[in-house]
């Protein structure tokens, strides 16, 4: 498969990570509901591996993570790619995206306004600048199952997510792609879908409940001026109507 797909990304004229990107955005795509016309928008953000473009560089003989990224791209549902000739424009089309940043420099700028970044995401999040994708592959590092005492048996990637928006899913490969780690995006995104469906639904109903208590309590004070109202008439006519105890 990979040697497979490395030859038709040769032919088409790009290389394997705008091709993976574009499968993962029409896959989602076809995830993503559409109702009463409403178009989204996915966005994804790409990291790339900084250790070469630094002054000196720096080997990959250390188990580190030295990442950094790009600007986000962001696609319409409506434009995603239907067929495989549009599949590969689009590939061809993140490509120039992905190559317009690299030569900008915005692998080593984008690690000195990430504090900025970061000081405005503590304000009110932006929805619009939030990508919905992270794809990163660590690419063929020189790991090793067993460093001393330790066997290495798995990695896991963790960020802080408390301020995150749902859906949200984040892939890092390591030592390539396979056809199981697109099958996993693909489940991961639907699964993450339904969660935020279900959360929503659950909001919805928690805020219809709600309004529902509101306005019993608005018919319970309603009545109950009501009657207030009605006990005050009353007085007011037993005062009027009670016998004068004074003789003229």
């Amino acid at each position: 498969m990979t040697t497979k797909l490395l030859a038709r990304c040769r032919k088409e004229g790009v290389t394997v990570t705008p091709a993976v990107i574009s499968a993962v955005l029409s896959a989602t795509a076809s995830l993503v509901p559409v109702k009463d016309g409403q178009d989204t928008m996915m966005n994804i953000a790409l990291s790339a591996d900084a250790r070469r473009r630094y002054v000196s560089p720096v080997p990959n003989h250390d188990m580190a993570y030295h990442a950094s990224g790009i600007a986000p791209f962001g696609l319409h549902v409506s434009a995603a790619p239907k067929t495989p000739k549009d599949l590969w424009q689009l590939a061809r089309i993140y490509a120039q995206h992905m190559n317009a940043c690299v030569n900008a420099g915005q692998i080593l700028a984008n690690p000195l306004i990430a504090g900025k970044v970061l000081e405005k995401l503590m304000g009110s999040v932006k929805m619009a600048y939030i990508p919905t994708y992270f794809m990163s592959s660590w690419g063929v590092l020189p790991f090793v199952e067993q460093y001393g005492p330790w066997q290495l048996t798995a990695m896991t990637p963790c960020f802080n997510a408390r301020r995150w928006p749902a859906p949200s899913t984040m892939v890092q490969t390591v030592n390539g792609w396979t056809k199981s780690d697109a099958e996993l995006v693909i489940q991961q995104a639907q699964q993450g879908i339904d969660n935020y469906s279900n959360r929503l639904q659950q909001i919805r109903k928690i805020n219809e409940e709600r309004k529902e208590e509101e306005n019993r309590l608005a018919r319970q004070r309603l009545a109950d001026a009501e009657r207030r109202s009605e006990d005050a008439i009353a007085d007011a006519w037993r005062v009027v109507l009670r016998p004068s105890r004074f003789t003229y």
